[in-house]
């Protein structure tokens, strides 16, 4: 099973709305995040022989255990920068598949912050569409799942 439960609310870029500022705009929010373990756990803990959970840095890291494995898009062929981590049992680690590594093309904001040029053009000005298109799984790292995983 590889299974890509979704980050929303365990991703560490979505920590600011748990904060007493956005506790009335969103007063769900910690319940959902406490729905987003359970899933999460529910993955963790079944008993299917292989397993990958993948999800970005986040709050599993602490509240269940650390991944074995950070991979990037740009270890398997793409212009990007994205960490991911890959909880495993009974797979090995991914290896990467690009020799060389793709070197990501990064932007530099205006408040001095940095991002790959792939979060600029999923929608990082258009809000409608940005959290699906970055959740998506890069073809490549999908590709090397299939392969080395059988």
């Amino acid at each position: 099973m590889i299974a890509h439960p979704p980050c929303t609310y365990l991703t560490c870029a979505g920590n600011k709305w748990f904060g007493s500022k956005y506790r009335e705009r969103f007063p769900d929010r910690i319940r959902q995040m406490e729905d987003a373990v359970i899933f999460f756990m529910e993955f963790a803990n079944s008993s299917i022989l292989k397993i990958a959970i993948e999800n970005p840095i986040g709050r599993m890291s602490s509240l269940y255990r650390k991944p074995d494995q950070i991979i990037q898009p740009w270890w398997f062929g793409h212009d990007a920068r994205k960490a991911t981590c890959l909880w495993l049992k009974n797979l090995p680690l991914l290896h990467l598949t690009c020799h060389p590594p793709v070197v990501p093309t990064i932007i530099r904001t205006r408040g001095n912050n940095t991002m790959s040029k792939w979060q600029v053009n999923c929608g990082h000005t258009n809000r409608t569409n940005r959290a699906h298109e970055r959740s998506r799984t890069f073809p490549g790292i999908a590709e090397a799942m299939a392969e080395q995983w059988g």
